[in-house]
């Protein structure tokens, strides 16, 4: 092979490899993004939803770490892991959120009075007219 033939090969080896790095650095700023937010979600939530987000936590760095090391297929699947942990973590904080949302709404709801059946709507105080057995004919 000419000088020129291999100084080719080496230039797309070595655009191959910024390529790899700029995938793997986009990923990881998703990805910390992701986790971040998976934190701020699960402060107060159960122990599960905290677990997922320190979980993609230490992912994160250990995908930050292999990406320094130059090691970049590792790296991208260790930020896509703590990505879907830490999209995890977020719906399960939320969930939790939206369940003790739904548990208040139903104990305020059990707390209020029910119409009667002699009154109108939501105990407007509109009586409701009923109809006498001859008129139903």
């Amino acid at each position: 092979m000419t000088l020129r033939g291999r100084t080719g090969c080496g230039l797309i080896l070595v655009m191959a490899g910024c390529a790899s790095t700029g995938t793997t650095s986009a990923q990881m700023t998703r990805t910390a993004a992701a986790v971040e937010s998976a934190e701020s979600a699960s402060r107060g939530a159960s122990d599960a939803a905290v677990a997922y987000a320190a979980l993609a936590r230490r992912q994160l760095v250990d995908a930050k770490k292999r990406e320094a090391e130059g090691e970049y297929e590792e790296a991208e699947a260790l930020a896509l892991q703590a990505r879907q942990d830490a999209e995890l973590a977020s719906i399960m904080a939320r969930d939790e959120q939206t369940r003790g949302r739904l548990v208040s709404l139903a104990r305020t709801m059990a707390d209020e009075p029910m119409p009667s059946a002699s009154t109108g709507a939501a105990g407007s105080g509109t009586p409701v007219v009923e109809p006498s057995s001859s008129e139903a004919r």
